[in-house]
């Protein structure tokens, strides 16, 4: 992926929000140059500025899509899949499927499932499989107070942190393609559930793609849902 243009903010502010099909730009191995480009390497020929940039392909995507939608029709449960673009939350994936009009705003709740890390900085350094986390899917509008759950699973306000978009990847999910279905993490300590579906139509959630969404009728919610802890 490779970007140019004659005004270097531009390329910077384009090379951090770039959206990839099948992964996310990787940056890791840049340094942080202040005003160079935010620490990518930057370069000028006839057309301007430039950056190059590598994405990186989610390590077994394809599978994690599959074990979503197969989680989802041993419950024998009907899903709809959306297609939109690259998106990087819950809320661009609302915006692009309000937009192609596929499904009607009115009557539909836009789930976001939300991933923290639980552990003090020592534990949160571990490899991901040594790592403990709690899911929160609750509507796409809604912030998850971080005292409030902190309490509630009875830990400390300092050992819950969001997880990063490299712990997402190594979860096995891209940024705006968080599931509340289909996680095999040995250490997902709680998912919780903070919304009520009786007065919706229609659920929409991610797949474990940010290319795709799922849908379900509101009515099998609840029973989709019913493993989930409500707070």
């Amino acid at each position: 992926l490779v970007l140019a243009h004659r005004d270097i903010p531009f390329v910077c502010l384009a090379a951090h929000e770039s959206k990839c099909r099948d992964g996310f730009p990787d940056t890791s191995n840049y340094d942080a140059l202040p005003g160079i480009a935010g620490g990518l390497p930057l370069g000028f020929n006839k057309y301007g500025y430039y950056v190059t940039l590598v994405c990186k392909k989610l390590p077994g995507a394809d599978l994690r899509v599959d074990m979503v939608r197969r989680e989802i029709s041993e419950a024998h449960v009907h899903y709809d899949v959306i297609d939109h673009g690259p998106v990087f939350s819950a809320k661009e994936a609302r915006s692009d499927i309000i937009a192609t009009k596929e499904i009607d705003e009115i009557g539909t709740l836009f789930l976001k499932s939300v991933v923290f890390h639980v552990g003090n900085q020592k534990a949160r350094n571990k490899p991901i499989d040594e790592r403990d986390f709690v899911l929160v899917a609750l509507p796409w509008d809604m912030r998850v107070n971080e005292s409030d759950l902190a309490g509630y699973i009875d830990v400390s306000r300092n050992k819950i942190e969001r997880a990063d978009r490299e712990a997402l990847f190594q979860l096995g999910f891209p940024l705006g393609g968080v599931s509340p279905f289909g996680i095999r993490h040995p250490r997902m300590r709680r998912i919780l559930l903070d919304v009520d579906f009786q007065s919706w139509e229609r659920v929409v959630f991610g797949s474990g793609s940010h290319l795709h969404s799922l849908c379900i009728p509101a009515t099998s919610a609840d029973h989709l849902f019913q493993t989930f802890e409500r707070i």
